[in-house]
């Protein structure tokens, strides 16, 4: 209310319907300090939305700057308000970096995708625990 923007600005707390909620997005922001690797990210791929993102953890490794949408450094609130701004003014490039994240996540971070890099982790780590004599 007192930056007057009560008529623009939802929040919504807990939200139980995540199909309906992204399905209702223009852009999906991301504004964390730390991250591993953000599952919210992997749902706007699969809604094909745009990404404005700080450039930590894991992000780096779905959104390609430019392409899917826009990284920023951490704490960088211009950088934060200029791609929001672009990408508020710009249906066309909203669809068409949406759409390079969509098969980025396709391509990359399918369910299959996925589960085989976590059995090459598992491998990797038991034929290291193996090589060394260890008991599993």
């Amino acid at each position: 209310d007192k930056l007057g923007v009560a008529d623009r600005v939802q929040l919504l707390g807990w939200v139980e319907d995540m199909d309906g909620f992204y399905a209702s997005l223009d852009v999906v922001a991301l504004t964390s300090l730390s991250e591993t690797f953000p599952y919210a990210l992997l749902m706007a791929a699969r809604y094909a939305l745009p990404v404005v993102s700080t450039d930590v953890g894991g992000v780096g490794a779905l959104v390609e700057n430019g392409a899917g949408g826009f990284l920023f450094p951490s704490g960088d609130d211009a950088s934060l308000a200029e791609a929001l701004v672009r990408l508020a003014g710009d249906a066309a490039l909203r669809r068409k970096m949406g759409q390079a994240l969509f098969r980025r996540g396709r391509e990359d971070f399918s369910l299959e995708r996925m589960a085989a890099r976590q059995r090459e982790i598992y491998r990797a780590i038991l034929t290291r625990i193996t090589e060394k004599g260890e008991q599993i």
